[in-house]
């Protein structure tokens, strides 16, 4: 609960409306002094304040009669102080840190964090990094991954990817490429600083299509930098496998109380060579990246305007050993123990790889109109280009990249928030959404536009031990797709519109359990690829056939939730069910076929009603002062109801144990996963049965340590400890090779704390 004191003293001065209230700010954590609190007189026009450096504020020409004070801070809880102004008042207040906030289907916490489902805190990501913004999202309960081949990878929810899980990117949806298995979101992982999954309410805010669920890409505010100090960090890794190294930082500054420009600037360099499974290395799996970005932001008065640039720039080999150039080969690699491709390490990338660019240009402006409404307005632009080199058979084959595409989106949002901090809370907004994307060289999937207008409500009431959230949007899409049939072009025109809700109430059991519920709908249209897809999809290393018939997916979803949270253990449940109507699914063909590229499997989309169902549970305990353990489990099924046969590429059941150490100057711990046979499976339905389950077992020490007046943090990291030799049934390559053998991480972090002052 949210816990503030006040001392009020009276000082004397003369009568009418010229009384005084001056007051101090304070952080109850350790007493220091708040900055940028916003205090203000309701009812009382221009009558506000903002704290300075030393949390002082002052605001003057009042008259005596009754006062309600409002007084707000991003990381504190939004207080109301009602009292009688006779005299000059001065105030002293103490605000705590807001423990508990809820928002859509999270539950986040501010400071220490509580491990949580649906929550990835900044602590928990210091023992990540390094790895893909995808990897990072593994510890969110129902989270697993889709891959392709050992470097790259994008969420599964619950079952469901790519085009029904929404990621979002510094508050704006990412958008690429993002239609294929192999096409990984491309987000600098080291921007995050908290990764949160939302399935409630405030999803509204960012997407219709989150069937799957929303995912927050969070990087630290950029209003946090202070005057005085130019704060950054510096981040070194390195990893045995693949002998990768990274190098990545960040530095920001306020340039002054005055003048309160904020700026931030950050980089990432990344490399890594041909990936190693316990007994060979995996031909052409090496990777390069190079990362930046920079953002400024700027407070005057009510108004707060940020600019956020980035630029994604990776180019990452695809497997050699999944490009077969006849079928009787082909049949050969899938039923060997070993890649028919031999190879040793080597930093080079040789074809067939691909290279992908991704910018992205941010403008947000958030308009403070007084203690209970605030209007933003955020525009955005993204520019993606993918380019993917297939093997040259000859040496008079074109050099060039085979598939050269370029997709350009513009999005614009108005948001009206309003905060009634004891009554109903309520956002309120517009979107609108252009899209293009190009081609050249082999057809895939055609050009097209693409445009979008949405509104939306959510809003949020308490009542006593309940709280109640709600949501609606309505969505009105267009696809253009143009066609070469013949030499003659065809323009297929599609259009969608149709409504989302969500209805969320969560009850307060005691002062440490709850329950929640919720039930949604949601819908999406096809998307270009599951239409239009015709032709070899090289970084998946198949040959893809979309369905012009598909019509849209909706889903009908419904979830319980259960928390326990007690002084030293922990739990939390999430039982849901969704059913589909009009499901897309991506199948095999069971039919390979032979081009002149090469001999590959074909897959094509179907459409079918299908069930998903499942629970996702964690369970934390403390043991003594320092020993815990925790335990995460996720269970679905998914069944094909129009055909009465189980889904294929449903994540298998699969758990995993950690028990640890941590005293805050070490903590070690130890992990050991399980992963089991997916048995729901239609035997002869795929080109190779589901590879049996399997353990693995991790390390993990990190401590903290000084040299001279230097701060520093080490992280060391060990996966697949035993070297264990395993297939993942949810990465496309378990046809042709194994997964990644043992690997050492090393992670050096270094905090950068420069006093700036003169």
């Amino acid at each position: 609960m949210m816990m503030y004191c006040i001392r009020i003293s009276l000082f004397s001065q003369e009568s009418g409306c010229k009384y005084v209230i001056k007051g101090r700010v304070l952080d109850s954590s350790h007493g220091s002094p708040l900055t940028h609190v916003e205090v203000e007189i309701i009812g009382q026009k221009n009558k506000r304040s903002n704290t300075d450096a030393e949390g002082q504020f002052i605001i003057d020409g009042l008259c005596a009669g009754q006062i309600e004070l409002h007084i707000s801070h991003e990381q504190c809880e939004h207080i109301h102080l009602h009292f009688q102004l006779l005299h000059d008042t001065s105030v002293t207040i103490v605000l705590k840190h807001i423990e508990q906030e809820f928002e859509g289907a999270k539950l986040s916490v501010k400071g220490e964090k509580q491990d949580k489902l649906s929550t990835i805190s900044a602590k928990q990501l210091e023992s990540r990094k390094g790895s893909s913004i995808a990897s990072l999202m593994l510890d969110i309960g129902g989270v697993s991954l889709l891959k392709s081949g050992s470097n790259v990878s994008k969420p599964i929810v619950n079952g469901l990817h790519s085009n029904r899980v929404i990621i979002i990117n510094n508050g704006i949806r990412q958008e690429g490429q993002n239609w294929g298995m192999e096409h990984a979101p491309e987000i600098d992982a080291f921007l995050a600083n908290e990764i949160e999954l939302l399935k409630g309410a405030e999803s509204l805010r960012y997407a219709s299509d989150g069937i799957g669920g929303v995912v927050l890409v969070k990087p630290s505010s950029i209003f946090r930098e202070t005057a005085g100090l130019l704060r950054g960090e510096l981040n070194i890794v390195g990893a045995t496998n693949g002998r990768m190294g990274v190098i990545s930082g960040f530095a920001g500054n306020k340039l002054s109380d005055k003048f309160p420009l904020y700026w931030r600037i950050q980089g990432t360099i990344k490399q890594g060579g041909n990936v190693k499974t316990p007994d060979y290395y995996l031909a052409n799996t090496g990777v390069n990246e190079a990362n930046y970005s920079a953002n400024l932001a700027y407070k005057f008065k009510r108004l707060k305007t940020e600019l956020f640039y980035s630029h994604f720039e990776n180019k990452i080999g695809i497997f050699s050993g999944s490009h077969i150039g006849n079928l009787s080969d082909l049949q050969k690699a899938m039923n060997s123990d070993r890649p028919l491709i031999s190879s040793g390490f080597t930093y080079d990338i040789k074809r067939p790889y691909q290279f992908v660019t991704h910018q992205l240009l941010k403008i947000k402006n958030d308009y403070l109109v007084n203690a209970q409404n605030s209007i933003e307005f955020i525009f955005s632009y993204q520019n993606n280009h993918r380019q993917e080199f297939d093997l040259l058979r000859s040496a008079t084959a074109y050099a060039g990249p085979s598939f050269d595409y370029y997709i350009h989106t513009y999005m614009g949002d108005v948001v009206w928030v309003h905060n009634d901090f004891h009554r109903l809370s309520f956002k309120a907004g517009v979107f609108g959404m252009r899209q293009s994307n190009a081609y050249t060289g082999r057809f895939f999937i055609p050009g097209f536009y693409q445009k979008g207008l949405a509104a939306y409500f959510t809003a949020n009431k308490s009542i006593g031990k309940m709280q109640y959230e709600a949501g609606i949007r309505y969505d009105i899409k267009q696809l253009e797709a143009y066609l070469w049939e013949r030499s003659v072009l065809r323009i297929n025109t599609l259009h969608f519109n149709n409504f989302t809700y969500v209805l969320q109430a969560y009850r307060q059991l005691g002062t440490r359990s709850k329950l929640g519920f919720l039930h949604s709908t949601s819908w999406r249209p096809p998307a270009p690829n599951e239409l239009y897809a015709n032709g070899l999809h090289q970084g998946l290393a198949s040959i893809e056939i979309g369905d012009s018939s598909l019509r849209p997916e909706r889903s009908f979803n419904q979830s319980l939730t259960y928390s326990l949270q007690k002084k030293s253990s922990s739990i939390e449940i999430e039982a849901y069910y969704q059913y589909i109507n009009g499901f897309i699914n991506l199948v095999p063909s069971l039919i390979p076929q032979l081009t002149i590229r090469g001999a590959f499997p074909v897959f094509k989309y179907e459409q079918n009603n299908a069930e998903i169902y499942g629970l996702n549970l964690m369970v934390k305990q403390d043991f003594k002062k320092y020993f815990f353990s925790k335990t995460t489990a996720n269970i679905l099924f998914g069944h094909n109801i129009s055909n009465k046969h189980p889904l294929s590429q449903m994540p298998p059941l699969s758990g995993k144990t950690s028990l640890g150490f941590d005293n805050k100057k070490m903590s070690i711990q130890f992990t050991f996963q399980y992963t089991a046979t997916q048995y729901r499976y239609v035997a002869g339905s795929d080109y190779k049965t589901p590879p049996k389950g399997y353990y693995l077992m991790g390390l993990e020490l990190a401590f903290p340590f000084k040299i001279k007046r230097q701060d520093f943090k080490f992280n060391l990291s060990v996966s697949n400890l035993s070297n264990t030799r395993y297939r993942d049934y949810l990465n496309r390559f378990r046809y042709f090779a194994d997964e990644q053998g043992f690997n050492l991480t090393a992670r050096l972090i270094i905090p950068i704390h420069i006093q700036t002052n003169t």
